[in-house]
């Protein structure tokens, strides 16, 4: 029989101020995903600062879950390039394994594209040309990453220019050695990654190899260029549009890109849906980007807004709760990052459509989320304390988030901990974050509709600047709320703090949903 981490006495591990592998300090929590929390720590003898990702302790005996950290490790430990993260070091604190990286200073692209929609098609370029040259390198030694996307694309911040460095290798793919020059493998039936950025091969579970890495770097290059991804959907609406459809050019969906014929015909064979009609190579594909502007490298190169210390919301971004291998057809996961903002879910495509999830009005309205139940002394104290802390307008520490987040794992039929991190969230301005968490609530319950800040932070979503989180936050307040949310939307309109873009927003909802 298994031992568990009750009775290894790992479940409560005190890891600020630990020494880990005798010379790593950790000092602060920098983020916390569904495997893992990542802390920035010290190396005592060369004093310099490093992020140390730890599994959680809950899945120290989880063999899947440490696996896959093996895996990042070993994948690490094999790719000493300038546009991979380093791998310092990796190894066990009692039974729990940990990870040491480099510490850098930036902000992922995910973040990047949140802040500004789209960039310019020459640093789109700059940012392309450096993650080639990460996967040629990758793919040269049989690994596949299999997760390229935004949140795995790190922007370091070096002498004022973007320096990419490519991230989380949890779900990469060492090739045979036989089969390096070619066919890589996933078991058959499954597959991981993020539906968005997937290849059409990876949503029918066929062989996926290097060619699958580089229909992900055109997505990215795509939505760079565009503000948007070639299909956009639920999981298995944009697998099965990528299996039957080809991508709409760039030049179409946001003429102002002013993309060049070169780069456009670069994307079509990027995005082919058949693998062999694809470039060969991520030197091939380089090769291609290169010849776009002349000279092949005279793209513009601009600089990115640091965060110094906050690398994570990269790294973690595909740390979910049940990120473990299941079947293609998972709906998206929420993500967990205590980061400024955020990734896009992580999730497993499906060959089956998920069921609509029904519109407010179908559904019974249950009676669990009544407002005095938060004081009801049957309500676990760490959900009750956490809601009167938030009534009372304090903030939430990162303790109490990871003993949320644990208690949301342990108990996946109550929405109470979903609604109380959504909240925690929204206020932290971690708005994929907070919609993630919502829908989770009322996936789970229809009856967290009920909770009035709920609403209202949906509707402050939908008039967020961005428009991937604004259209998001629509579609949830439409499915969930409809006509009910009129009130919010007007008291909003007449507060007078939401104006341009984000009112007409909010008024273009508010005449998809009036009776």
């Amino acid at each position: 029989m298994p031992v568990t981490t009750a009775e290894l006495g790992l479940d409560e591990v005190p890891w600020i101020g630990r020494v880990v592998g005798g010379r790593f300090r950790i000092d602060e929590p920098l983020g916390e995903g569904g495997l893992a929390v990542v802390y920035r720590a010290e190396h005592l003898e060369l004093g310099r600062p490093v992020a140390v990702k730890v599994l959680h302790a809950s899945l120290g005996t989880h063999g899947e879950a440490r696996g896959r950290f093996v895996r990042e490790a070993k994948a690490l430990a094999s790719l000493a390039h300038p546009h991979v993260v380093g791998l310092i070091d990796f190894g066990l604190e009692g039974y729990i394994p940990y990870l040491v990286m480099e510490l850098l200073e930036g902000e992922s692209l995910d973040a990047t594209l949140e802040r500004e929609g789209r960039v310019p098609a020459g640093r789109a370029l700059v940012i392309a040309r450096q993650m080639l040259r990460a996967l040629a390198f990758a793919h040269a030694r049989g690994l596949v990453h299999r997760d390229i996307k935004p949140g795995n694309v790190f922007l370091q911040s070096l002498q004022g220019e973007s320096h990419v460095r490519l991230l989380d290798f949890g779900l990469a793919k060492f090739l045979e050695r036989e089969s390096r020059s070619g066919q890589a493998l996933t078991r058959a039936g499954t597959v991981s990654g993020t539906p968005a950025y997937m290849a059409p091969e990876q949503a029918g579970a066929r062989e996926a190899d290097g060619r699958a890495d580089l229909y992900a770097t055109g997505v990215v290059l795509y939505e760079m260029l565009a503000g948007r991804c070639p299909f956009e959907g639920g999981s298995a609406e944009v697998m099965r549009a990528k299996m039957l459809t080809d991508p709409p050019p760039v030049s179409e969906v946001c003429p102002e890109a002013d993309v060049p014929p070169a780069l456009e015909a670069a994307l079509r064979r990027a995005l082919a849906r058949e693998p062999r009609n694809r470039f060969e190579s991520a030197a091939q594909m380089l090769e291609a980007l290169d010849a776009v502007s002349p000279g092949g490298r005279a793209a513009s190169r601009a600089p990115v807004t640091s965060r110094p210390g906050w690398w994570p919301v990269a790294l973690l971004a595909p740390l979910l709760p049940a990120m473990i291998c299941v079947t293609v057809g998972a709906t998206a996961l929420f993500v967990r990052a205590l980061l400024p903002d955020e990734a896009e879910p992580v999730a497993e495509a499906a060959a089956v459509a998920p069921e609509e999830e029904p519109r407010f009005g179908d559904l019974p309205f249950l009676p669990r989320l009544a407002p005095d139940e938060w004081a009801d002394p049957d309500t676990p104290s760490l959900l009750r304390d956490a809601h009167a802390r938030i009534e009372a307008g304090e903030d939430i520490d990162a303790a109490t988030q990871t003993d949320l987040l644990q208690y949301a794992r342990s108990h996946p039929d109550d929405p109470r901990p979903h609604l109380l991190l959504g909240h925690v969230y929204a206020a932290r301005l971690w708005r994929s974050d907070a919609l993630s968490e919502y829908e989770a609530a009322h996936r789970i319950d229809a009856a967290a509709r009920r909770d009035p800040r709920m609403l209202d932070n949906l509707v402050e979503l939908v008039a967020h600047r961005h428009r991937r989180v604004s259209e998001r936050a629509a579609r949830a307040v439409e499915r969930i709320y409809g006509a009910e949310a009129l009130e919010a939307i007007d008291r909003a309109l007449a507060s007078g703090s939401v104006r341009g873009v984000g009112a007409e927003r909010l008024q273009a909802l508010r005449r998809r949903i009036e009776p």
